[in-house]
C-alpha cells in the first residue's frame, strides 16, 4: 500500500485541521492574509486544485508508526480546543507495520482544520513529500466528521479514509480513532494522537 496515501488520507483524518497560524475561524475560506503574512485557511469550498492549502509551518517532530493487533478503543469525544496540534503518536492495527517517519502540524480554528505534513525515507532528516490539507470537521457526541475541501495532491481522490472517525478530546490532546474495515477504505486502521502547544 502506499505510505503517502495512507497518511494523506488521514487528514482528510481530521485525526487527520484548522486555519492558518494567526487566522481566526471567521477568516477560514477567506482572502485576507493572516497577521503572520501567511496565506488564509482553505475551509471553504470551490478550492483550487493542486495550490498549497495553507501556509501552516511544520513544527511537529519525527514519528515514527508503532503497530499492534487487537480492536481499537472508542474515542469518548470531549471538547477540541482550538489551537496548533503536532501529531506524537501513531499506531496503526492488524496490518504490516510501515517504517517511514511522518511529521505533522494541525491547526485547529472553530470547524475549520488543516495541516501539513512531511513525509521521510527511513534514515532521512530531509522530507521525501510535503503535503498540505484542509477540512471542516463536524462534531457529534464522540464523533467527528471530516469533508475534505483542500488538497494539495491528489491522492484524497484514491486513498481516503471514511471520513467519520470518534475522538477523544483533553485539554491538550486530540486522539484521533480510525477504522476503515467494512469501508470501501483499503487504509489500515490506526490511533493517531495530537498534542497541543
Amino acid at each position: 500500500m502506499n505510505r503517502l496515501g495512507e497518511r494523506k488520507s488521514a487528514w482528510a483524518f481530521l485525526f487527520a485541521l484548522g486555519c492558518a497560524i494567526a487566522v481566526t475561524s471567521s477568516a477560514c475560506g477567506g482572502s485576507t492574509l493572516s497577521s503572520d503574512g501567511g496565506l488564509p485557511g482553505m475551509c471553504s469550498a470551490n478550492v483550487s486544485a493542486g495550490q498549497a492549502c495553507n501556509a501552516i509551518a511544520n513544527v511537529g517532530p519525527q514519528v515514527t508508526p508503532a503497530c499492534t493487533t487487537g480492536t481499537v478503543p472508542t474515542g469518548t469525544g470531549g471538547v477540541i480546543a482550538d489551537g496548533t496540534y503536532v501529531l506524537t503518536s501513531q499506531t496503526y492495527y492488524n496490518t504490516g507495520c510501515p517504517t517511514s517517519p511522518i511529521a505533522e502540524t494541525f491547526v485547529v480554528a472553530g470547524d475549520c482544520f488543516e495541516d501539513v505534513g512531511y513525509f521521510f525515507q527511513p534514515g532521512s532528516l530531509s522530507p521525501a513529500i510535503i503535503t498540505t490539507d484542509a477540512a471542516l470537521a463536524t462534531v457529534q457526541g464522540n464523533t467527528i466528521m471530516l469533508t475534505l475541501t483542500c488538497a494539495q495532491s491528489g491522492f484524497q481522490t484514491t486513498m481516503q479514509d471514511t471520513p467519520t472517525k470518534t475522538y477523544t478530546a483533553t485539554d491538550t490532546t486530540l486522539t484521533m480513532f480510525t477504522v476503515n474495515t467494512g469501508t470501501s477504505s483499503s487504509n489500515p486502521d490506526r490511533v493517531e494522537v495530537l498534542t497541543r502547544r
